[in-house]
Order: structure tokens, then sequence, then C-alpha cells
């Protein structure tokens, strides 16, 4: 995928675009949550009601290739950086990776739920 990066490591500042391959292993996804029953056009369909997903990823690799060569030393920067220690780097990130996970994952189950009738779903 791309990338565009804008911030600071330490005290290296980064503006940085280019491509993005990376490798992650062990996912594990939990998910939690309840239904709610919601009527659209006469018809009965379900809603998440309340929802909540726990996520890890057990090890990882990456690999960034800058567009301007000049700005390669920025990308071998943060691939280094993370390939070294995949676990800190990941741990720090993990409210804001499980926060929009938990978006992404819901917004796909509301799409789907609110696609299909409760009756398809749970037939009497």
């Amino acid at each position: 995928m791309e990338y565009d990066v804008s911030g600071q490591l330490f005290t290296v500042p980064l503006e940085n675009r280019g491509y993005f391959r990376g490798n992650f292993t062990d996912i594990n996804l939990h998910f939690k949550g309840s239904l709610k029953p919601t009527e659209r056009d006469g018809v009965k369909y379900f809603a998440l009601d309340k929802f909540k997903l726990k996520s890890r990823v057990g090890d990882g690799y990456i690999k960034m290739t800058a567009k301007n060569p000049r700005e390669q030393f920025a990308a071998d920067l943060i691939t280094n950086f993370f390939n070294e220690n995949p676990r800190r780097v990941m741990d720090a990130l993990y409210p804001y990776y499980n926060d929009r996970g938990a978006d992404f994952y819901r917004a796909m189950i509301e799409y789907g739920l609110a696609s299909v009738p409760a009756d398809e779903l749970l037939p009497q």
C-alpha cells in the first residue's frame, strides 16, 4: 500500500511518502457484543447494541520504499526501528490499532446486519 508519514521519531523529523509492505502473523481477534431488533419499512432487522473488540498481532516485518530516493533514509530508519523489535512498536500502537479495528469491524457487521432481514438470519 502507499504511505504518507509526517511526524518525528525521537529527534528526527520525518516527512515521507512511498510504498509499504508488511507481513504480520499470529493475529487474534476476540469479539463480544449483543444485538437489538430494529424495524425498517415493516421488515425486522438486527443492529449491534454493544460491541467490543480485543485484538493482538503476534509478530511483524515491514519494508518501506520512499517515492523520492533522497527520502529513503527516513523510510529505512522507520523500517529498521520497527523490525528490530516489532513487539515494542506494536504494543505502543495497540490502543490506536484496537480502536480503529473496532470501528472497522463494527461498520462491517452493521452493514451486514442492515442488509439481511432478521428472519433470514434466524429462521423460525
